[in-house]
């Protein structure tokens, strides 16, 4: 990594932006409850700025990033049963090819639409915009510490600290256990939100970037599947015999999903190895 030098408007430019953009997709699922991808960019966005607060939280006011984080996490929330239902849906329309069934894609899209009716009718927009609008002034207003030459050492050595506790976590990968899964691939979206945010405002550029936003989506899609096994007994009413295909069917996906992750980590590993030598 390049050396870096941050101003305090840096920081707050960044925080802006992030918010900014939740703004932009709270407005878009507004004017279209139905907007898959909307539901799912708004719940990313959140996602992101909540990794940049809590990247930061040492130099700010500790007590209201725990605040705002809560805050934003409680709005990610509401919506994450649409979320998971948009999911299933998608996956199962996947499934549905190799191995149609009627009953079942009907069920699930019933399922579907109640959920998001209900998480929207019990959504207040206009509170939501409001809160992220003073969020923004307060942004503006919130105090920095740490000298200009303090600050771009804190970043490098927050970054490195970060990106240590993603290559110390590899270590727990196992396939079998979702919540191990699911956490692992939190931590490595956090760094790759943080990282996507200075090298998208030129502020540090990392050679790293384009190789943890793959691991995210491999992992996301490992950790899909088996949300999806979880659920799935939950959700569908079918004979055994057709559920065990559907668990073969996602068995081999996520066998598929857990050889990219571990050639992704070696790959990265050896590169690792090379840099510093």
């Amino acid at each position: 990594m390049s050396e870096l030098r941050i101003q305090k408007k840096d920081i707050r430019q960044l925080l802006v932006y992030s918010n900014d953009q939740i703004i932009s997709w709270v407005k878009m699922v507004e004017l279209n409850h139905q907007d898959v991808e909307a539901v799912h960019q708004f719940r990313v966005k959140i996602r992101h700025l909540r990794s940049l607060i809590q990247f930061f939280r040492p130099i700010l006011n500790k007590a209201w990033v725990d605040k705002v984080n809560h805050q934003l996490r409680m709005i990610a929330t509401h919506f994450s049963p649409v979320r998971e239902m948009d999911v299933m849906v998608e996956w199962w329309k996947d499934i549905h090819k190799h191995y149609p069934n009627a009953a079942v894609m009907n069920q699930l899209s019933q399922i579907k639409d109640k959920t998001r009716v209900e998480a929207i009718f019990r959504f207040d927009f206009d509170q939501c915009l409001q809160d992220l609008y003073q969020l923004n002034q307060k942004f503006l207003e919130m105090d920095i510490k740490l000298s200009p030459v303090s600050r771009g050492q804190f970043v490098m050595n927050r970054l490195a600290l970060w990106e240590q506790k993603v290559v110390l976590n590899q270590a727990m990968i196992d396939t079998s256990d979702y919540p191990t899964m699911h956490k692992y691939r939190i931590s490595t979206k956090k760094l790759r939100y943080v990282l996507s945010s200075f090298d998208s405002a030129n502020l540090l550029s990392h050679k790293d970037v384009k190789e943890f936003k793959k691991l995210a989506e491999i992992l996301g899609v490992l950790t899909d599947v088996q949300f999806i096994r979880l659920k799935i007994k939950d959700i569908v009413f079918t004979d055994r015999e057709y559920i065990e295909k559907i668990y073969d069917y996602l068995r081999n996906k996520e066998k598929k999903a857990y050889t990219q992750v571990l050639l992704l980590l070696e790959k990265k590993g050896a590169d690792d190895d090379n840099s510093t030598r």
